[in-house]
């Protein structure tokens, strides 16, 4: 069928695994299932799939779909980072079989997109001809762990400031310090915060990117803060 599809990962979820005995890990694992399908029920989702920290989803073609989607992958983003499950995620748009063996092109480029990005958010990695409220999207030079960045539609969502940020993303820890690529992801996500915050401050439509890098328009504005 041609559809939407989107793959999505708790990042730090392998640490979890390794860190903690069954006993430990029974609860973590059942609170994922738990909020999986409250998200999915609530938004009449009715094909998707859990294979360890993964969650895949399955929609049709029409820009309600995709609108219903958008609004899950908000709400997965949020609900998820404040029961500390930090979501990195991608939605593709192409054929795709779902089932027993679920695959295609568009399952093989979701799972690829995701695995790139280096932040938590989901964004959208292929877009049709869309004539949606494009309410919860923004065009945004989405990071990548390398290769060059890309202008792509993300998932609008409340990313809170940055200690709440920290705080909520303890998976991503090692002990009492973050690896320099795990602080990586939270300054992304803070970054994109920011630039959302700037935007619509300016009552500026976020499905224009402005400038050349997310960093030039905070600049910007910092700068007309300062005396002369």
């Amino acid at each position: 069928m041609q559809g939407y599809f989107l793959v999505a990962d708790i990042l730090g979820f392998s640490d979890i695994i390794k860190d903690n005995n069954s006993n430990n890990q029974n609860p973590i694992i059942e609170k994922w299932v738990i909020l999986v399908n409250k998200l999915t029920e609530e938004h009449g989702i009715k094909k998707f799939q859990l294979i360890s920290d993964s969650l895949l989803v399955g929609i049709g073609s029409e820009n309600e779909d995709l609108d219903n989607l958008v609004s899950f992958s908000r709400k997965l983003l949020e609900e998820g980072l404040n029961n500390k499950f930090p979501i990195r995620g991608a939605i593709s748009y192409g054929e795709y079989e779902w089932g027993s063996l679920t695959y295609g092109k568009a399952v093989i480029e979701a799972f690829e997109f995701e695995k790139q990005q280096n932040w938590i958010g989901i964004s959208i990695n292929s877009l049709p001809v869309y004539k949606g409220q494009y309410n919860n999207l923004a065009l945004y030079p989405v990071p990548k762990k390398s290769g060059f960045y890309g202008l792509y539609y993300a998932v609008i969502w409340e990313v809170p400031e940055f200690p709440s940020l920290l705080e909520k993303s303890n998976n991503l820890e090692k002990g009492k310090f973050f690896q320099h690529t795990q602080l990586d992801k939270l300054t992304n996500t803070i970054l994109y915060r920011n630039y959302l915050k700037l935007i619509s401050l300016e009552n500026k439509p976020l499905t224009k990117f402005y400038g050349t890098h997310p960093l030039e328009k905070i600049e910007t504005f910092i700068e007309t803060l300062m005396p002369e």
